[in-house]
């Protein structure tokens, strides 16, 4: 289908490229969400180039596959994209978390702040919104299971001690 190619290499329409940047951007989110919460491997191809969608809301499109690229809507505010960006981000942060050793805090540590700042630029402006607050707060939460899942880490590298070679740990009755 070659969705993870960036569809500005083919000859398609504004609302046929964004369509497809979105349904590689739901694929792409689906794919994080497993690494996360279940610890899968990624299913999808190492390489892509494909952009985020535009943040632009569907009624502003000229959904033509005639239209000119000129018909391509203003990319600014809060819409109803915003959510969707947001969650992308969130996608990005995880699927690099998922490419540094497991061991590496610092590493992992400097991703999750580089989100944080992310988030807090692209998506807390105008917390007057309803529904920027509602971003903000899944963003919040989301970036809070992923320190979670990090500190959880750290405490298990700390409290395990490795085994001596031949010597068993482990519960020993008198008899």
């Amino acid at each position: 289908m070659g969705h993870h190619r960036d569809p500005s290499h083919f000859p398609f329409s504004p609302w046929v490229c964004e369509i497809r940047r979105r349904i590689w951007n739901h694929l792409y989110c689906l794919d994080a969400m497993a690494l996360s919460f279940y610890g899968a491997e990624s299913c999808l191809p190492p390489t892509s180039d494909s952009q985020p969608p535009q943040n632009a809301n569907e009624i502003e499109w000229h959904t033509s596959r005639f239209a000119n690229p000129s018909s391509v809507p203003s990319s600014s505010g809060f819409t109803d994209m915003t959510f969707v960006l947001a969650h992308r981000l969130i996608a990005e942060t995880t699927r690099s978390l998922a490419d540094v050793d497991p061991l590496d805090f610092g590493k992992r540590g400097a991703i999750l702040l580089q989100a944080e700042a992310d988030l807090r630029r692209n998506y807390e402006s105008d917390m007057a919104d309803p529904s920027q607050k509602v971003v903000a707060a899944y963003t919040e939460v989301r970036i809070a299971c992923l320190r979670l899942s990090n500190q959880y880490r750290q405490t298990q590298k700390a409290t395990t001690q490795p085994v001596e070679s031949g010597k068993h740990q482990g519960i020993h009755h008198s008899h």
